[in-house]
């Protein structure tokens, strides 16, 4: 799959996102390789999500245990694809603590 922006794709990589969390079965993990790294900008962020569940109360998690995270592409990435080439990938739908 390859994503060109144009009119109807834009920058939506540029928001925090989790590589293709939208498939049945996601990635572990996501690499990034620099090539050619601009005087300014062009910086990636990693959050550790793993840190940020450990870090609430045990009365948060107890509130937010069995809530899940449904996973859509369509309305980013999937504008620049027709909705029959879309449709395969998402949403999904998962337990959002999948540790």
């Amino acid at each position: 799959m390859r994503f060109e922006k144009g009119p109807k794709l834009g920058a939506y990589e540029n928001v925090w996102h989790s590589d293709v969390t939208w498939r049945a079965c996601p990635s572990l993990g996501s690499v990034l390789q620099a090539i050619e790294v601009p005087p300014v900008g062009g910086d990636t962020l990693f959050a550790d999500m793993g840190a940020a569940y450990d870090g609430l109360s045990d009365s948060l998690k107890a509130r937010i245990e069995d809530l899940r995270a449904v996973h859509d592409w369509i309305d980013t990435f999937g504008l620049g694809m027709d909705p029959a080439t879309a449709t395969p990938y998402g949403p999904t739908s998962r337990p959002w603590n999948t540790r």
